[in-house]
């Protein structure tokens, strides 16, 4: 089962969603306060508070934004990668020999490997030994012997994860048409019906992803927004 990737992103996204509640809490308690006249003008201090927070107000939310924006890309990238590696050690699990996994897979797997071996130096590898993934390539070569995957050969990507990129990823795993299947899967309908956006067309639902990329990759250059991203928006 995919639970274990899909618990963590949907603890990812809740967490968002309560930090995105409290700040505009605390924004709406400030207005609040500002509103008190008489409280305010008693209370030289709290006349500071309110003025240094109107200084920085505009600023603050961009920051705050921009954040919530990297930290959502992140989310679904990791929950993107995850389900991939959990996709393939499911699929080992039930494919007792190496030779009758998904061509695809077959085809990629030597390449990858060598991939994997030279970005280990990256931090989301720094827990992966050179030895075991020379010894899992070489027992998936050696047809006799019982095998291993390197999962995290298939999780490397040089592109943010696009709608064509999402599509090619989960290609290099025997999936083609990964964004045609979520759009045809009953249950996407249904959150999709529960949601009352059914009647959008799907290519603009799920060209989202592409428009959250844009936006994260202007804040990752230095460029902070006050271009809202319309799905963020209502909530923001």
């Amino acid at each position: 089962m995919l639970n274990t990737s899909l618990s963590w992103f949907n603890k990812s996204i809740e967490n968002l969603k309560n930090y995105i509640a409290l700040s505009i809490k605390q924004r709406e308690d400030l207005i609040d306060l500002s509103n008190e006249t008489n409280l305010i003008k008693s209370n030289i201090k709290l006349q500071k508070i309110i003025k240094d927070y109107d200084n920085i107000e505009s600023l603050k939310k961009k920051i705050d934004y921009s954040a919530i924006v990297i930290l959502l890309y992140g989310a679904l990238e990791k929950y993107i990668e995850d389900v991939a590696k959990e996709y393939l050690n499911i699929l080992s699990n039930l494919v007792s020999k190496y030779d009758n996994l998904p061509e695809k897979i077959k085809e990629n797997y030597l390449q990858k490997s060598i991939d994997l071996l030279n970005n280990l130096k990256l931090d989301k590898y720094q827990n992966i030994s050179p030895n075991d993934v020379i010894n899992n390539l070489y027992y998936c070569q050696s047809s006799n012997l019982s095998y291993k995957i390197n999962t995290d050969s298939y999780t490397q990507h040089t592109a943010n994860f696009r709608y064509d990129t999402i599509n090619q990823f989960f290609a290099d795993l025997g999936i083609e048409n990964i964004n045609k299947k979520i759009i045809q899967n009953e249950n996407f309908k249904t959150y999709l019906k529960l949601e009352s956006i059914e009647r959008v067309q799907y290519g603009i639902i799920l060209s989202k992803i592409d428009q959250l990329v844009q936006i994260r990759n202007k804040i990752s250059h230095g460029q902070l927004t006050d271009d809202i991203i319309d799905f963020i928006e209502p909530i923001w």
